[in-house]
């Protein structure tokens, strides 16, 4: 309770302590009202406030300004402030809500109003607080989540890694390791094919908690976007043949090189054609084209496949999603895709766009940065 007049703080003293409210602390003068809100403990933690009392009229540093002032503080942002005025127009109260101040009560103070007016406060402050601690609760299951995401997905990646390579080389090195016969080929085949799922999968979840604790790291640089691009589309050509499709680059020589970083920008190009191969249908027509901008270079992925309805469009790029149709359903998915390549798309100050229609194709665009000598020196 902050009031110059000691009068007064014995009267409002006596009032909240006769309606339950035993725990008052006084002060005569803003300064004294926040000398007491900065002041800590023997434990070090500072001095708990629920609801500030507050007189509008004062000497050197008035209620309304102290108002401001208090929520302008971290500590104080929260705490219910009710002023205190002997005045009664429109523009007091309207001053007085706009220093940020929850409620006033007249002077002369009628108990009943006060008592009622206190109540209400606290019992904000009361559910603010509850709210505040779920919040926490939450954010603290999140990250230990994330933790326990990151360090098993870690874990398993070592065993899988070997996994992936003694079977490659059982398929690769008959010559030297010694001949398969055709069921043994056909089992490894399998096996190949699963290690090799349930390593996107891996590094699918690595990204995701990576993204979710802000430690997905990256190294911008200047890059030749069809040299990348190349590469991708080289190591997916067995995908796409396999379906019969016809996957093209349309891309110009001179291309202006982007700023991004050269191992995330192949992410996203190697996200957006493995989809585009994943689901369209055989014989499909699959094309990676870009174009200048005067700052960006956009890049556009297209196919001929079955299209996206216009409702999961605009869930496409949430965590998890997956379109609920015939071909989905055939092919394996964890639905964090799109989520991550939109992530990267937008840490190196891009966009990402997806047009389609059912029966008609999509094609998914997003920009990247050019590069510029001049504003990367």
């Amino acid at each position: 309770m902050v009031d110059d007049s000691p009068q007064m703080q014995l009267l409002l003293a006596t009032l909240l302590a006769d309606a339950g409210y035993s725990e008052v602390i006084t002060a005569g003068s803003a300064d004294q009202a926040f000398a007491i809100l900065n002041s800590e403990g023997a434990d070090g933690a500072g001095t708990e406030i629920d609801l500030v009392l507050m007189d509008v009229l004062m000497p050197e540093t008035d209620g309304l300004e102290a108002c401001r002032r208090m929520k302008a503080m971290p500590s104080a942002s929260i705490i219910p402030i009710i002023l205190m005025t002997g005045q009664h127009d429109d523009k007091c109260l309207e001053q007085a809500f706009e220093s940020g101040a929850m409620d006033y009560v007249a002077k002369p103070l009628n108990q009943t109003e006060l008592r009622s007016r206190v109540r209400s406060a606290l019992a904000l402050k009361h559910e603010m607080d509850q709210n505040l601690l779920a919040n926490i609760q939450l954010s603290n299951e999140s990250l230990a989540k994330s933790q326990i995401l990151a360090t098993a997905t870690h874990e398993l990646k070592s065993p899988l890694t070997s996994i992936v390579g003694y079977v490659d080389s059982l398929l690769l090195q008959q010559d030297s390791i010694g001949p398969l016969n055709r069921l043994q080929t056909e089992f490894l085949l399998a096996v190949q094919r699963n290690s090799h799922r349930l390593r996107t999968l891996i590094e699918e979840l690595l990204d995701v908690s990576r993204i979710e604790s802000g430690s997905l790291e990256f190294s911008l640089e200047k890059i030749l976007a069809r040299e990348v691009i190349d590469e991708v589309v080289l190591c997916l050509n067995g995908q796409s043949r396999e379906k019969s499709m016809n996957l093209q680059v349309k891309i110009k020589p001179d291309l202006a090189p982007i700023w991004a970083d050269s191992l995330r920008f192949g992410q996203i190009i190697t996200n957006l054609l493995s989809n585009a191969i994943k689901y369209s249908g055989e014989g499909s027509d699959i094309t990676i084209a870009a174009e200048d901008g005067p700052t960006t270079v956009r890049f556009m992925v297209s196919d001929t496949g079955v299209g996206i309805a216009e409702d999961d469009q605009a869930r496409l790029f949430d965590k998890f999603f997956r379109i609920d149709n015939r071909l989905n359903r055939q092919e394996s998915g964890t639905g964090l895709g799109l989520f991550i390549t939109r992530y990267l798309v937008e840490a190196q100050g891009g966009s990402i766009q997806v047009q389609s229609k059912p029966n008609e194709g999509t094609t998914f665009s997003f920009i990247l940065p050019r590069f510029d000598p001049a504003d990367r020196s």
